[in-house]
C-alpha cells in the first residue's frame, strides 16, 4: 500500500488525468515540492506536527492536532459536552454519541451512528473530505437564489477561522500563546 494524499494535487478534480504514468511524470518534475525528500530541502519550514489550543469567551475549550507522515490521512473527533460526549473518524464514516446515564448501574448509554457512505470522501473528488466540491456547490446555490446547507457559515466566521489558522502558526514559530479577539 502506498501513501497517496496530496502528492499529486495537480490532478485532483480533473477526471481522467490521475494515471500511473502522469503520477510518475509529477513526481520527477524539479518543480514539484513532492519530487524531493522533504528532509532535504533547505529552506523547509512546514510543521509535522502540531497541536493547538483555543479557549472561547464562553470558557470552552477546542484542541486540535496534526500530525504528518502517516500512512492513513484520517480526521477524528472527539466533543466532550456537559450531557455526554461523540467520538469518531470522519473517514471511517462512524460516530459513537455517549450520554451520560443516571440510573443506578449505568453510567453512560452508546448510539453507534454510522453516516453511511457520503460518496466519495478521499478520492479524486474528495478533497477535504469532499467539502471542496460541496463548498463551490453551496457557493453557487447561493449565487443561484438557492437554499444552502446547514454547513454555510457567514463570511466573518470563516474570516476569523483563517485568521486563527494563520496565528496558530506564527505562534508555533515564535513559541509563545498569542490572544486573539475575533471582530
Amino acid at each position: 500500500m502506498r501513501w497517496h494524499t496530496y502528492i499529486w494535487p495537480e490532478l485532483e478534480y480533473v477526471d481522467g488525468i490521475d494515471t500511473p504514468e502522469n503520477r510518475e511524470k509529477a513526481l520527477r518534475d524539479p518543480r514539484n515540492p513532492y519530487a524531493q525528500c522533504v528532509w532535504k530541502i533547505a529552506d523547509y519550514d512546514q510543521a509535522d506536527q502540531q497541536a493547538v489550543t483555543v479557549r472561547f469567551a464562553d470558557g470552552a475549550i477546542a484542541t486540535h492536532a496534526m500530525v504528518t507522515n502517516t500512512p492513513r490521512a484520517l480526521r477524528k473527533v472527539h466533543i466532550i459536552g456537559t450531557e455526554g460526549e461523540i467520538m469518531g473518524c470522519f473517514e471511517d464514516s462512524a460516530f459513537s454519541l455517549y450520554h451520560r446515564d443516571l440510573r443506578p448501574d449505568c453510567e453512560f448509554t452508546v448510539e453507534r451512528i454510522d453516516t453511511g457512505n457520503q460518496g466519495d470522501t478521499a478520492g479524486v473528488f474528495g478533497g477535504h473530505g469532499g467539502g471542496d466540491l460541496r463548498l463551490m456547490e453551496d457557493f453557487i446555490d447561493l449565487l443561484d437564489g438557492r437554499p444552502t446547507s446547514i454547513s454555510r457559515t457567514i463570511l466573518s466566521d470563516s474570516i476569523n477561522g483563517h485568521k486563527l489558522v494563520f496565528l496558530a502558526d506564527e505562534a508555533m514559530q515564535s513559541n509563545r500563546v498569542i490572544p486573539f479577539s475575533p471582530r
